[in-house]
């Protein structure tokens, strides 16, 4: 009767394959959420956030010039804070630092990149970098409510 009336089930069943494959995906995603709130401290630590920029700065060859604390915003499951470098670099030691800030123990996001032109004989290049770190005073709320950060890009450098 149905097929005559061109009428047929469009949700095919799932099977208990598809089921442990969601569940798995599941767990992978509560891990990476996980990884990204040991990253969150509760208050914005700017001076932590400092040291560890310093020292990819070192091993990366950038020399940082100014570091000052920009804009912050508090949302309702977090808050944000910008920070902007002035530094100095060849392209090979920019690439490398913006790299490595996915290693940071702080989870940021590079939110402004300028690269100028290389002044007179100097080598390397004038790089002005704006950076978003984030802060949560409430972590159980970030943990409910996780979708404004990830929407902001805060699993990608």
């Amino acid at each position: 009767f149905q097929a005559e009336d061109g009428i047929r089930d469009r949700s095919p069943s799932r099977g208990l394959g598809d089921v442990y494959k969601r569940q798995q995906q599941l767990d992978r995603e509560e891990i990476h959420l996980d990884q990204l709130l040991a990253r969150i401290p509760s208050v914005p630590q700017e001076s932590v956030f400092l040291g560890q920029l310093a020292r990819l700065a070192r091993e990366s060859d950038v020399s940082i010039h100014q570091f000052s604390r920009d804009s912050t915003t508090h949302e309702e499951t977090h808050s944000k804070m910008d920070v902007k470098l002035s530094a100095h670099a060849s392209y090979q030691s920019i690439c490398r630092f913006l790299a490595g800030l996915t290693e940071l123990r702080r989870l940021c996001v590079v939110r402004d990149l300028k690269i100028s032109q290389s002044v007179g004989n100097s080598e390397g290049y004038p790089v002005e970098i704006t950076l978003r770190i984030f802060f949560a005073p409430l972590r159980e709320t970030v943990t409910n409510h996780m979708i404004p950060l990830v929407a902001e890009g805060a699993h990608h450098v």
